[in-house]
């Protein structure tokens, strides 16, 4: 109970990011000093990850991919 309590402190939430981006990544561990370009790729390094891949096709309209 008592780290809902905390966490519900810490929650923020934007909604205007859905409406002016199609795809938001969060890449802060898996090589995500590669993907921001500041200069830490050598202190960043992944304890774990999951890859997903993205696609996207008229036809079957957005389709996330665990790889």
């Amino acid at each position: 109970m008592w780290l809902k309590i905390i966490k519900a402190s810490y929650t923020y939430k934007n909604n205007k990011l859905f409406d002016e981006f199609d795809i938001i990544v969060n890449c802060a561990g898996l090589n995500g000093g590669k993907v921001a370009g500041d200069g830490d790729d050598k202190n960043m390094f992944p304890i774990r990850g999951i890859i997903f891949e993205v696609i996207f096709d008229s036809i079957f309209l957005n389709k996330l991919v665990h790889i």
